[in-house]
């Protein structure tokens, strides 16, 4: 079978000031809390993690044991902060690598825009359950892990 190629763009704007929502997307324990599907994480130093998800679509469901890796993460310009990161991951005949990519724009003192893209390549098993319906569920939890982080407790202010 073919690998089925992924590749997803959005923007998010959330009320809460940038430096609090880039520290956040940073902590392995507030993104693990917003992302349903990730059963584990555990750093392996500051931008290494070692990622344990459950991907199920339709009838297919996979444990994947995958690694994160954070890649050019730029703090220190006034406007801006962005990281990408690639993770690579296999689970009982699936395989799994994924590029992503977050930049945060405030918009005003507690407004925040996040552009974020995504791009996977999936083979094997998961890749099965067919493109239209692979792509559907990826939709679907990445507006769940958008809403539940902008809900996370630690991204509020008073």
């Amino acid at each position: 079978m073919s690998p089925v190629q992924l590749s997803f763009v959005g923007t998010e704007e959330i009320a809460a000031p940038r430096t609090l929502l880039w520290r956040n997307l940073l902590d392995p324990r507030v993104v693990a809390a917003s992302a349903q599907a990730l059963d584990a994480i555990e750093a392996i130093d500051d931008t290494h993690f070692r990622v344990g998800a459950s991907i199920g679509v339709g009838p297919v469901k996979v444990h994947l044991s995958l690694v994160v890796t954070l890649i050019d993460v730029r703090d220190r310009d006034a406007d801006r902060r962005r990281a990408r990161l690639s993770a690579e991951g296999t689970g009982p005949g699936t395989a799994i690598r994924v590029s992503s990519a977050v930049e945060l724009d405030e918009l005003a003192p507690r407004r925040t825009r996040i552009d974020w893209s995504a791009e996977a390549e999936v083979r094997g098993v998961l890749a099965s359950a067919g493109s239209r319906l692979l792509k559907w569920a990826a939709r679907r939890r990445i507006a769940e892990f958008w809403r539940a982080f902008a809900a996370h407790p630690a991204n509020q202010t008073a």
